[in-house]
């Protein structure tokens, strides 16, 4: 087996224990409420936003409040 089938095999299981993890949580609770494939997109971590992005947004609260 070479590097990259070894990297690809790595992700590949990763990816099932993380499914596999998931699933144990919404079957201990949730799974009445809600689909699988909605519980998982609820765990979806929202895309990361750049560092400036995040100071606009604390500059525009500042300026809100008064505060400079």
């Amino acid at each position: 087996m070479d590097l990259e089938e070894a990297i690809g095999y790595i992700k590949h299981r990763a990816q099932k224990r993380t499914d596999d993890l998931i699933f144990q949580r919404w079957i201990a609770g949730p799974q009445y409420q809600m689909s699988l494939d909605e519980f998982k997109t609820k765990l979806t971590p929202v895309k990361a936003r750049s560092d400036e992005e995040i100071l606009e947004e604390v500059y525009a609260v500042f300026e809100k409040a008064g505060i400079k």
